[in-house]
């Protein structure tokens, strides 16, 4: 198991240092993805805002909610989960569709999944012009506990990483498994308090909110650009989840990554 995790970590670490490699492969795929267009990936920030404006107009009437908070609030949780949910869902092919590279190069394979990682986050900072916008209407002013957002916000993207790493190693292998996580990836979003606000549960909140390691990777970005501080539990679940979620996945990842070109 330590040997294990050794060569996950090895490979993990070296891939990092290939920084200027991944993010120059990230901006590619931006690129690539909207070529010849006018606007280029702010279309995908574009159709995200209509989405929001839409749902908040139709269920924040459903579920008796002011506009003033709950929009910002339906904005600033929405934006992790997509960046989170991307991750996850993309990173099941993340060494896959990359087979003609890890069949005949030796080269740390955690390079492609720091590309979909650093693809994502640039999604991300695309995407808060649409929170930008929300908070010059309803927010008041800017508050300094704003500043836990690049925390919550690298915490997410290590747990983003053990994820991607995780699901890219099992899909190498089990191409069934993609689109089981992409249906509890559509479950997730909706019993998570991404459109809906915690407290709309009462008694029942213990289950879907306290106990949702989802919720808090979510708050601890969401709650800072609302300018509220993360909650103390949201920053636990979160930093113990990305440790030992690491370490469970570097060890799986190291066990078999000898064997991953036979597997493509």
């Amino acid at each position: 198991m330590l040997a294990n995790l050794k060569i996950g970590l090895r490979d993990l670490v070296l891939g990092s240092l290939r920084w200027p490699l991944w993010t120059s492969l990230a901006w590619r795929d931006i690129r690539r993805r909207y070529k010849g267009t006018v606007i280029g990936p702010f279309w995908l920030s574009l159709s995200t805002g209509v989405f929001l404006l839409a749902f908040a107009l139709v269920y924040g009437n459903l579920f008796k909610q002011d506009m003033r908070t709950y929009l910002p609030f339906l904005a600033a949780g929405f934006l992790p989960w997509t960046m989170f949910s991307a991750i996850a869902g993309e990173g099941c092919t993340a060494f896959v569709e990359q087979r003609n590279a890890i069949t005949n190069w030796q080269f740390p394979y955690s390079i492609f999944v720091y590309q979909v990682v650093c693809r994502n986050l640039i999604v991300f900072f695309h995407n808060l012009l649409i929170l930008l916008i929300v908070n010059l209407i309803y927010v008041p002013s800017p508050s300094w506990n704003m500043l836990w957002a690049p925390v919550g916000l690298v915490l997410l993207s290590l747990n983003g990483l053990w994820i991607c790493l995780l699901c890219a190693t099992v899909c190498a292998r089990f191409r069934d498994v993609q689109p089981m996580i992409m249906s509890f990836l559509q479950i997730i979003m909706f019993v998570t308090p991404i459109f809906w606000v915690p407290d709309m549960l009462g008694k029942h909140r213990g289950v879907f909110v306290d106990a949702n390691v989802i919720y808090h990777l979510i708050s601890i970005v969401r709650d800072p650009l609302l300018g509220q501080a993360p909650s103390a539990l949201s920053l636990a679940v979160s930093s113990a989840g990305a440790i030992l979620g690491m370490t469970v996945a570097l060890i799986f990842f190291g066990r078999y990554r000898r064997r991953m070109p036979f597997w493509m």
